[in-house]
This record gives structure tokens, C-alpha cells and sequence, in this order.
């Protein structure tokens, strides 16, 4: 992966460190998708004949409760792209997602809008 620049969010009153919180936040989203769909299928656990404890426990629950976390922090995600902007939110989500520049998103991906207004959404989205 190339070197990641830092993006300047003073003016919503955002640190360098917070800034690197969110921007790897979003970069776990394809993992938060896939972890989601390996909790509703999982696997039996193997038998070998070995005590496994003497807790009660329900792992049908703590899968689902697993689950609807990982299911609410992306909705975080999706959300504050929407909140950021109706028309361009599928961009932004994929720029957050997979750490697209703009010129990849407006050439190859067909998004209608220039430089200065894409970052200024950005912005916004990380700020929300």
C-alpha cells in the first residue's frame, strides 16, 4: 500500500491521532461484512473427546450479539456518508472504504462532482 497522507481536520476540531482512528475504522469495513457473515453460518465445534469447561454458555447468542455490533458500526459508517452527502454517499463510502483518490472515483467510477467539493464532503463524512 502506498504512503497514506493525513488529512488536515483542524477545522472540525479533529486530531491527527483521531483522524488515524477513523481512517483505519473504516478501512475494517470489508472485514466487520465478512466476520458478520461467518457468525450467521459458523462451523460445529470439533469433538475430541476433551471437557470444555463447566460454564453454562449460549454461543448462538454471543454470535448474535456479535453480529448486530459489527452490523451497527458499519450502519455508523453508512450513515455519516449519507448525512455527508445524499447524492455522492456511494463514493464517499468507497473512498473511506478501500483509500480511493478522487481521480480514480471521477475517471473510472463515473462520480459527477470536482476535486474541492469531494474533499470538502470527506471532511465532513470523517467529521461526523
Amino acid at each position: 500500500m502506498a504512503k497514506h497522507r493525513d488529512l488536515k481536520l483542524d477545522k472540525y476540531n479533529i486530531s491527527r491521532s483521531r483522524y488515524r482512528e477513523l481512517y483505519y475504522f473504516c478501512l475494517q469495513y470489508d472485514e466487520r461484512k465478512k466476520e458478520m457473515e461467518e457468525l450467521r453460518y459458523p462451523s460445529p465445534p470439533r469433538s475430541d473427546g476433551m471437557p470444555r469447561g463447566s460454564t453454562t454458555s449460549n454461543p448462538t447468542e454471543r454470535n448474535g450479539i456479535r453480529s448486530a455490533l459489527l452490523a451497527m458500526e458499519n450502519q455508523i459508517m453508512e450513515q455519516a456518508a449519507i448525512e455527508a452527502s445524499a447524492d455522492l454517499y456511494p463514493w464517499i463510502l468507497k473512498a473511506a472504504k478501500y483509500d480511493l483518490k478522487f481521480n480514480y472515483l471521477h475517471l473510472c467510477d463515473g462520480m459527477p462532482c470536482g476535486k474541492n467539493e469531494f474533499q470538502k464532503l470527506r471532511h465532513k463524512f470523517y467529521y461526523l
